[in-house]
C-alpha cells in the first residue's frame, strides 16, 4: 500500500538521504522542498511523473544539492 502511495505523489526520489515535502498552491501546482539530510553535496536522481513538470526553481540547484542544503522547485501539472 505504500508504494502505491509513494508513486501517486509528482516527485519522488530513492535516495535515502533526501526528503522531499510537498506543498500545494493551487489545484495541480505544488511547491516541492528537496532536503539534503547528509554531510556530502548529492547530485540526485529526481522521477518527475510524466503528469507534471518542473516550472522554476526558487532556490538552490535541484540537479547537485550541497551537503545539509536544499532546493525548492515548483511542479505544475501538464
Amino acid at each position: 500500500m505504500a508504494d502505491e502511495k509513494i508513486q501517486s505523489k509528482p516527485i519522488t526520489t530513492e535516495d535515502p538521504s533526501l526528503g522531499i515535502t510537498l506543498h500545494p498552491v493551487t489545484e495541480g501546482e505544488y511547491l516541492a522542498s528537496i532536503l539534503n539530510y547528509s554531510d556530502k553535496e548529492i547530485l540526485p536522481v529526481l522521477a518527475v511523473r510524466e503528469s507534471f513538470e518542473i516550472t522554476e526553481c526558487l532556490y538552490g540547484d535541484p540537479a547537485k544539492i550541497p551537503a545539509c542544503d536544499g532546493a525548492i522547485i515548483r511542479l505544475k501539472k501538464r
